[in-house]
């Protein structure tokens, strides 16, 4: 069984190197670390150099390529990677001691007893220490929770942030995210609820009660919401889990409304464009 940890990042910082230590101080170096570089900036050879010096006893492979969206980077991985499970940390959070282990030892109890289970989450923590799961009762008598992420997210309006690793094998099979393409190559960053939804549709998930995952940093960077992006991806999610409108009718009906309302929104630029288009070829 090969397992891997992937991480996406657009520069090796002060952030980066604190999963770093999170990576090294793991019990176990029976993975690969697979570091996807994104965006403008590139990773010089001797930051390489440097962060292989820090852990000898890891493999660690950087990949650069003109991925300029994190959606891009994780498509690849996806796609290209060539190994039986993997584990996705993203920079802003660190592991917690045992982190991979765990979950290694998840997939091998899971692929011993042949459960239908194509993805693991483990908890995490935010800055101040918080769980980020708004449902933590569900817990009380069970270690873990199992469902598809429409019956999670939709059916029981259950939100949280965990530490997900899949069945890569599986995925690369049965995995389809051509609506997702569809927005990448309009030029438009996928949100993730659509990525996670298209994984919901193919297989099971397994939310285990513990934190694998702690948030490194308090404040995240707010970035303008470009509406094109926002209706773009509220589209994608339609055509995604158009069969679970009545899991949560409300979530539906939000999103009919923002699109007739950004449409009404076009609509009426373009009718005072064109009036003033015709006012100027008047006074013409």
């Amino acid at each position: 069984m090969l397992f891997a940890v992937y991480t996406p990042v657009t520069i090796f910082d002060n952030q980066f190197y604190k999963l770093v230590n999170s990576i090294k101080l793991q019990n176990t170096k029976l993975f690969d670390w697979i570091i996807v570089v994104y965006g403008q900036n590139k990773i010089k050879q001797n930051e390489i150099d440097f962060l292989n010096n820090l852990i000898p006893n890891l493999s660690i492979t950087v990949i650069q390529k003109e991925f300029n969206t994190k959606y891009e980077a994780t498509r690849f991985v996806f796609k290209k990677l060539d190994y039986d499970y993997v584990i996705a940390i993203d920079n802003e959070f660190v592991l917690v001691d045992g982190a991979v282990e765990f979950v290694i030892n998840q997939w091998k109890i899971i692929e011993k007893n042949k459960s239908s289970i194509i993805e693991i989450r483990g908890l995490s923590q935010n800055y101040h220490g918080e769980i980020l799961f708004n449902k933590l009762d569900l817990f009380k008598d069970n270690n873990y929770l199992e469902g598809t992420w429409h019956q999670f997210h939709l059916k029981q309006k259950i939100n949280f942030e965990a530490l997900p690793s899949w069945d890569l094998k599986y995925l690369k099979r049965n995995l389809n995210l051509d609506y997702c393409d569809q927005i990448f190559f309009k030029g438009f960053e996928v949100k993730t609820v659509n990525i996670w939804s298209s994984i919901g549709l193919i297989g099971n998930t397994r939310i285990v009660k513990m934190v694998l995952k702690i948030q490194s940093k308090s404040d995240e960077i707010k970035q303008n919401i470009d509406h094109n992006f926002e209706i773009n991806n509220l589209i994608c999610f339609l055509k995604i889990n158009k069969n679970y409108f009545f899991y949560n009718p409300i979530v539906f009906i939000k999103i009919f409304i923002k699109i007739i309302f950004f449409i009404k929104t076009k609509y009426i630029e373009v009718l005072r464009k064109n009036k003033y288009i015709s006012h100027l070829i008047n006074r013409t």
